[in-house]
């Protein structure tokens, strides 16, 4: 793997395999291996993309709060209260654009 600590849910764009995972060519590689074993794969889609490297696509619908300063920011992470994965964000739900997004990248 060209990153092995890289996060895979820090997602820059969902319409394709993360490049420090290994990209298009790693995903090929692993259901060429995973077909030759005998293994199916089960690909999952992620609500969130990276709060660092998304593509711009994203930026218009992503969600953002107030931190304790009342400074605007990127709500990170989940949808929960407990956890905050600080390398992800939402994306606004409320908006049919994120549900069309969601859509069209899982495609």
């Amino acid at each position: 793997w060209p990153r092995a600590d890289a996060s895979p849910f820090a997602v820059t764009c969902r319409a394709s395999p993360c490049e420090m995972l290994g990209g298009s060519p790693g995903f090929l590689d692993l259901m060429r291996e995973a077909r030759r074993v005998g293994i199916k794969i089960v690909v999952d889609s992620l609500s969130r993309v990276s709060s660092s490297r998304s593509h711009r696509k994203y930026a218009p619908m992503t969600l953002s709060t107030l931190d304790e300063s009342g400074k605007l920011v990127l709500l990170y992470g989940t949808d929960g209260r407990s956890v905050r994965y600080e390398d992800t964000t939402m994306l606004n739900y409320r908006m049919v654009e994120s549900w069309d997004a969601l859509v069209e990248d899982i495609r």
